[in-house]
């Protein structure tokens, strides 16, 4: 394992540690349950012989995605809607609005999503035999929350019913059937952030700073936030330590100032970090890292330490340009002098004068078209 290795598994450690300890908001749903679900009835009462539908409401916070109703969606899975027998009612298949297609380059195929608010309609006829009463009605609903960055946990045959009443009259014979809607949710329909109350030293390592703030701010600007990006800047500091047999002893901390969004997800880094390593001598780095959405990112890392170690690298991939996210590219530079690989000529006469520290240089990039 490298020097370079231990370092960012020091920081993945840490980074898991702390994601669930930034302040609670006061917002709508939970990350393990984010999408409030609703049924209700068209009409609370209904005749023997009459056709009435159910309405079932899916509330979608801002930045998920629900899966269609397509039984080959995969990211996310499918929505399924399946009506629990009742007697007396006959129900019909559900009617989804049509989806968004979202986030996959066309090469890799696209995505088909729900977002905002989805009103799904489930027709159904009341039997001319049905006994009066009350009657509940179950459906047993199978969704996945999604985000561009992947999936969350399915949701497996969920429960939600409502109670209707069947009138001892016969009735008008149908109602007029609504067609499923879609609708934008409010900008402040976000999914509710944790907290995790950490003991001393380690809630003095953390630190989450003011939106309102010019840092903050700033470094939303650098990680190419959108408005409304619903996300906070959170300070981790960690030490840490390694040693290999080919890289030495390395000792040091770093400071990051992390871009995270309310369901835990690191989506930018700003990170400097400072060691000591018994080949490369003192060295200061920084690694600036953003993923603001699916397929597009960059990277950018240096390093100086006082024994000619110098390394710069840069990586920006963009997939998603033009429409349906059709075109797109990478670029990468790599450039670095490292004084733990070094040549001494060729030969039994080499002389120490002779050593040479070792460069390297590397450019690169493809076209998506």
């Amino acid at each position: 394992m490298t020097i370079q290795l231990k370092y960012y598994y020091s920081l993945l450690i840490l980074s898991v540690f702390f994601l669930a300890s930034w302040p609670t908001r006061v917002t709508a749903q939970t990350v393990e349950h984010p999408i409030k679900i609703e049924i209700h009835p068209l009409q609370q009462q209904v005749a023997p012989g009459e056709s009435s539908a159910l309405t079932i409401t899916f509330r979608i916070p801002r930045g998920f995605w629900l899966g269609s109703n397509d039984p080959a969606a995969r990211i996310p899975a499918a929505t399924v809607i399946k009506m629990e027998k009742e007697a007396g009612f006959t129900f019909e298949s559900a009617r989804f609005p049509s989806p968004e297609v979202r986030g996959v380059p066309v090469h890799l195929g696209v995505t088909h999503v729900f977002e905002g608010e989805i009103t799904v309609v489930v027709p159904f006829k009341v039997a001319k035999t049905a006994t009066a009463g009350e009657h509940e009605l179950t459906a047993k609903i199978t969704y996945t929350p999604g985000l561009n960055a992947g999936h969350l946990t399915t949701h497996s045959k969920e429960l939600y019913s409502v109670k209707i009443m069947i009138s001892s009259g016969s009735g008008n014979g149908f109602a007029a059937t609504p067609k499923p809607t879609k609708k934008q949710v409010p900008e402040d329909f976000l999914v509710a952030e944790k907290k995790l109350n950490l003991p001393q030293p380690m809630k003095m390592m953390f630190h989450t700073w003011d939106e309102n703030g010019l840092l903050p701010k700033f470094l939303h600007r650098l990680f190419v936030d959108p408005d409304n990006h619903g996300k906070h800047i959170q300070t981790v500091w960690h030490p840490f330590v390694g040693s290999t047999e080919n890289n030495g002893q390395t000792i040091g901390g770093a400071m990051a100032l992390m871009n995270v969004t309310r369901e835990g997800i690191m989506t930018g880094t700003f990170d400097v970090r400072a060691y000591h390593n018994e080949y490369a001598g003192n060295t200061i780095a920084m690694d600036v890292v953003s993923c603001p959405g699916a397929y597009v990112n960059y990277w950018f890392s240096a390093q100086l330490a006082e024994d000619r170690n110098r390394q710069v690298q840069f990586h920006n991939e963009n997939l998603a340009l033009g429409q349906s996210d059709r075109f797109g590219y990478e670029v990468q530079v790599d450039a670095f002098q490292d004084p733990r690989y070094r040549f001494f000529g060729l030969g039994a006469g080499t002389n120490e004068e002779d050593e040479s520290n070792y460069t390297h240089e590397e450019f690169g990039g493809f076209l998506d078209l």
